[in-house]
C-alpha cells in the first residue's frame, strides 16, 4: 500500500508548494486549511508523516500535536513543523515537547524537503513489513497451537489404549506367570506413563507461547488449585505445606496455577530419602516489588548450575532416581517472564532451594 502524507496549512499556496516539492515521491498526498480537520483526519487515516503549519487560525500547530499525542492512534505518528517565522529556543522546545520529530523553516529548500520527507517514507515501509511479519507470525503461532491440541489427543489416545492393554494383559498372565513376563508388561506400562507425562508437559510450555488478557488474579486462589492437584502426592510423602497470603494480581489464572504446580511440584520430587518434605510459600516485598517463592528443605543442588535448570531438557540429576524431562522448570521461566516479571533460585547442596520470581 503507497503511504500517506497529510499536508496541513492555511494557506493554499503553501500547500501547492509542498505538493510539488514531494510529487516525484511514491506517496499519496492529502491536504487540509484547519487545524482541526487536520486531527481529524490523522484519527481517519494513517499517516507515514504529517506536515504542520504552527501558525493556523483557531488552532495552531502546537495545539493539534498535543492533541494527538493524547490519542493511542495517532501518539506516534510522526510530525514536522513548518514555519515561516524562525523561532527562539524555548518555543523550539516547546514545539518538540508537543511531540514533533523536526522544524522545517519557509522558504523551504526543495532538496532538503524530499530528503526529509523520504526518511520518513522509508521508516513508515519498514514498520508495515515489519507488521505484516507478524501477522503472518500470530498466524503461524495459531497453526502451531492447533497443531499442538490435536497432536497430544492423538498421541495421547493409542497411548492409553496400550496402558490399558499392557494392565490387561499382566491381569491375564497372573501372578504365577514367568518373571520376565511380567517385567516386560511392567516396562510397557511405566514407559507409556512417561510418555504420557512427556506429552503433557510439552503441551503445559507450549500453552507459556499463548496470548492472554491480563486479568486481576488472587494468587492465592491459583496456589490452592495447584495444592488440588498435586493432592496425592502431598498426602503419599506425607508433606508440609506452609502458606503465605497472597495478594490479587494482573495476569492469567491457567499459567499461574501452572507455576505454583511446577515449582511445588518440583520441591515434592527432590526430597531426601527418609525425610518428610516441608514445603513453605513465602513473600516479601524488595523496594516496589511483591519477591514470592517456594522454598523446601530438598536436596538442594551446586548453586553454580542455577542457571541450566531452567534451560528445556536439561537435567541436574539421573533420570532413574528422579523421575521427569527438564521441562518443568523452564516452563516456569516462560510463565513468569510472560508475566513481565524474573526468577531466579537460591540453594546449596543438602540445604534445599529456594525459587524466587516477581511479576509485573
Amino acid at each position: 500500500m503507497t503511504p500517506k502524507i497529510l499536508i496541513a496549512d492555511d494557506n493554499k499556496a503553501n500547500i501547492v508548494a509542498l505538493e510539488s516539492i514531494v510529487s516525484n515521491l511514491d506517496v499519496v498526498i492529502e491536504s487540509t486549511t484547519s487545524g482541526a480537520r487536520a486531527l481529524e483526519m490523522t484519527l481517519e487515516s494513517d499517516y507515514a508523516l504529517v506536515l504542520m503549519d504552527v501558525h493556523m487560525p483557531e488552532m495552531t500547530g502546537f495545539e493539534v500535536v498535543a492533541l494527538m499525542r493524547e490519542r493511542e492512534k495517532t501518539k506516534q505518528m510522526p510530525v514536522i513543523f513548518v514555519t515561516a517565522v524562525h523561532q527562539d529556543e524555548q518555543s523550539m522546545i516547546s514545539g518538540y515537547d508537543t511531540g514533533a520529530v523536526d522544524y522545517m523553516y519557509k522558504p523551504l529548500i526543495p532538496e532538503i524537503v524530499v530528503g526529509k520527507v523520504q526518511v520518513f517514507l522509508d521508516l513508515y515501509n519498514q514498520q508495515q513489513k515489519i507488521k505484516t511479519l507478524n501477522d503472518e507470525l500470530m498466524m503461524v503461532n495459531k497453526d502451531l497451537q492447533d497443531f499442538t491440541h490435536i497432536a497430544s489427543h492423538d498421541l495421547q489416545e493409542p497411548l492409553r489404549t496400550i496402558g490399558y492393554h499392557s494392565s490387561y494383559l499382566k491381569h491375564l498372565l497372573g501372578k504365577n506367570a514367568p518373571e520376565e513376563q511380567i517385567e516386560a508388561t511392567e516396562t510397557i506400562t511405566e514407559t507409556t506413563l512417561k510418555m504420557s507425562l512427556f506429552i503433557k508437559d510439552l503441551l503445559n510450555y507450549s500453552k507459556c507461547d499463548w496470548h492472554f488478557e491480563p486479568e486481576d488474579i488472587d494468587l492465592g486462589s491459583c496456589l490452592g488449585e495447584s495444592l488440588i492437584h498435586l493432592g496425592a502426592q502431598i498426602e503419599n510423602l506425607k508433606a508440609q505445606i506452609v502458606q503465605a497470603k497472597l495478594p490479587v494480581v494482573r495476569g492469567s489464572s491457567l499459567l499461574l496455577t501452572q507455576l505454583f504446580q511446577n515449582l511445588i511440584g518440583n520441591a515434592l520430587k527432590f526430597t531426601a530419602v527418609g525425610q518428610a518434605p516441608i514445603i513453605e510459600i513465602t513473600q516479601e516485598r524488595r523496594g516496589e516489588k511483591e519477591v514470592f517463592g517456594i522454598k523446601d528443605n530438598g536436596i538442594g543442588f551446586d548453586p553454580q548450575k542455577k542457571d541450566i535448570i531452567f534451560q528445556p531438557f536439561k537435567r541436574l540429576n539421573s533420570a532413574k532416581h528422579y523421575g521427569g524431562n527438564g521441562i518443568g522448570l523452564s516452563t516456569c521461566r516462560k510463565i513468569v517472564q510472560k508475566h513481565g516479571g524474573d526468577i531466579w533460585v537460591e540453594t546449596a547442596p543438602g540445604q534445599g532451594t529456594h525459587f524466587k520470581f516477581t511479576l509485573d
